[in-house]
C-alpha cells in the first residue's frame, strides 16, 4: 500500500491553510515507513525505529508482532457502524472525477464531514472536515494505492541504524544524531 496525502487547516473564510503537511505513507506485508512533518518511522519484523530530524535523534525498540496483533483485534472497527453514527448521507453531486457526499452531525466539535469518492476505483480523493469553530480540515490524497511493491531497501533498517551483535548505533546517514537504544528492555 502506498498513499501521499496533503493534510490543510484553514481558518474559517481564509483561503490560505495556517497548517500544511505532506504525509507519505508505505506498507508491504508487516513492514511499514512514513513521514510526517521531520518525522520518519519505520517498522520491520524485530524492529521499530523512530528519526526525529528537528531533535536529530534515533529511537530504536524491538516490535511485538504478537502485541500489535492483540491490541488490533481490541481496535477493530466496522465502517458500518461508524457510518451509523451519522444520519443518512447526502449525495451533493459529481466534483470533478469524484462523487460528493456530506454527514452532518448534531453534536461535537465537527458539524460535517464530507467525502469526495472517486466511483470507477472506489477510492477516497478527499475529506474534508467542518468545525464548528469555523475552521475546516482537508485531507487530500495524491496517490491511493494497494497494487504497489517496493524495493527490499525501502524498509532496510540500514537506512537508519547499524545493528551489530551488542549494539545499535546510527547509520552513516545520521551519524550525528543521538541513538536511543531500548531494544535491550
Amino acid at each position: 500500500m502506498h498513499v501521499v496525502m496533503d493534510v490543510l487547516v484553514y481558518d474559517s473564510a481564509a483561503t490560505t491553510p495556517f497548517y500544511e503537511q505532506q504525509v507519505d505513507i508505505k506498507r508491504q506485508d508487516d513492514n511499514y515507513w512514513y513521514k510526517f512533518e521531520q518525522n520518519e518511522m519505520l517498522m520491520t519484523e524485530k524492529y521499530l525505529i523512530m528519526l526525529d530530524r528537528n531533535a536529530r535523534q534515533i529511537t530504536c525498540s524491538k516490535r511485538s508482532l504478537e502485541t500489535e496483533s492483540q491490541l488490533a483485534n481490541h481496535f477493530r472497527f466496522d465502517i458500518d457502524s461508524i457510518l451509523s453514527l451519522y444520519p443518512s448521507p447526502e449525495y451533493l453531486g459529481i466534483e470533478g472525477n469524484a462523487e460528493h457526499f456530506r454527514f452532518r452531525q448534531q453534536d461535537g466539535p465537527i458539524s460535517e464531514v464530507h467525502f469526495y469518492i472517486i466511483p470507477d476505483k472506489q477510492q477516497l480523493k478527499k475529506m474534508e472536515y467542518s468545525y464548528r469553530t469555523g475552521q475546516l480540515a482537508r485531507i487530500q490524497f495524491h496517490v491511493f494505492r494497494n497494487d504497489v511493491a517496493f524495493e527490499p531497501e525501502t524498509f532496510a533498517e540500514s537506512n537508519y541504524v547499524t545493528i551489530e551483535k551488542k549494539s545499535i548505533r546510527p547509520s552513516r546517514y545520521f551519524q550525528h544524531f543521538q541513538m536511543v537504544d531500548l531494544t535491550r528492555h
